[in-house]
């Protein structure tokens, strides 16, 4: 039987890295579900150019045999 257990993640970073990530991630989609993403900049008013945060939720499976 497969066990579940959720897990959340906080990235701040260029778009780019954070966009590599979350590609990476659907990639494991097998052993992984996407339950939200959020995304938004960072930084208040001195932002930072293409520096923003993403907030992912997720489900993860394992065998527990």
């Amino acid at each position: 039987a497969l066990e579940e257990f959720p897990v959340s993640l906080t990235l701040t970073g260029e778009y780019q890295a954070v966009k590599a990530f979350i590609d990476k991630l659907l990639l494991l989609r097998r052993i992984t579900t996407l339950s939200s993403v959020s995304v938004r900049l960072t930084g208040g008013e001195k932002r930072v150019a293409n520096e923003l945060q993403a907030i992912i939720k997720l489900v993860s499976y394992y065998s527990a045999q």
